[in-house]
């Protein structure tokens, strides 16, 4: 059953793993409510690599249970051409120039190329509640074993930073 609170800005995707999409505020605000740590998905509606991730390692019992039970998962689409909310739009400088950012896309691919210093998808972060990074970021690879290591990896810094 989803958070009463934080239920209507959540889906559950076809593994039953529940998750934020195209939602960083609401994700990281419930990540706090929640105590967990927010695991940021930049991905695409055209991304292959991301699609493997999500239909071969995704679906691992092991997997699935981390992302449902140990961390608060935020999907953000770089290809998502639908528009901005007006006050949403910002000027940046971006790409050698001052651009006006106007999509939801647009918007998580900027936030993934400054923060992040990556362009390509998937890439998976793992942030605690000051939205730094609790191990390196992960982009696209196979291996089941590896990728709960990973996951294991970023928690459990997570666990040791709450304590402090």
């Amino acid at each position: 059953s989803l958070d009463p609170e934080f239920g209507q800005y959540m889906e559950v995707n076809k593994h039953g793993v529940p998750y934020f999409k195209n939602d960083y505020a609401h994700a990281l605000a419930y990540a706090k409510k929640v105590g967990k740590p927010l695991m940021v998905d930049f991905t695409g509606h055209a991304c292959a690599n991301c699609r493997k991730t999500e239909d071969f390692i995704w679906p691992d019992a092991g997997v699935a249970k981390i992302l449902t039970d140990d961390v608060v998962l935020v999907s953000l689409y770089v290809d998502d051409k639908r528009e901005l909310d007006k006050k949403e739009f910002m000027k940046v400088f971006w790409y050698g120039q001052e651009r006006e950012i106007t999509t939801i896309g647009d918007k998580f691919k900027y936030m993934e190329e400054t923060l992040y210093k990556q362009s390509t998808q998937p890439l998976y972060v793992l942030l605690d509640h000051e939205e730094k990074t609790l191990t390196a970021p992960r982009g696209y690879k196979s291996g089941i074993p590896e990728y709960i290591n990973w996951l294991n990896e970023g928690v459990n810094e997570f666990k040791k930073r709450s304590t402090k």
